[in-house]
């Protein structure tokens, strides 16, 4: 995905699982820009866990950047549908 003709800055990432990831496991979710990771990121772990978020991290996005989300999962997790939602809020 490209972002916008204007700079952006990338914020409040939620993060849910169909069911939770099981014991050991855990599956996260982290914003790249350019192909270098950022810290908007969160991990679902666990047995119970079925969503994480972050709203601490602000990521400051140029404009025309190549954006995307890379999912890592721990040896033995199951690939499985996951829904995100993001905000991109006006630079300031």
């Amino acid at each position: 995905m490209l972002s916008p003709n204007t700079p952006v800055v990338a914020q409040d990432l939620a993060v849910r699982l169909p069911n939770p990831a099981g014991p050991g496991q855990s599956y996260t979710v982290t914003l790249q820009v350019d192909d270098a990771e950022t810290a908007l990121a969160c991990t679902v772990s666990g047995d119970v866990e079925l969503t994480c978020g972050n709203s601490d991290a602000r990521v400051a996005i140029a404009p025309r950047s190549m954006i995307s989300f890379k999912v890592d999962m721990t040896a033995g997790a199951v690939p499985r549908r996951i829904l995100f939602a993001w905000r991109a809020t006006a630079a300031p």
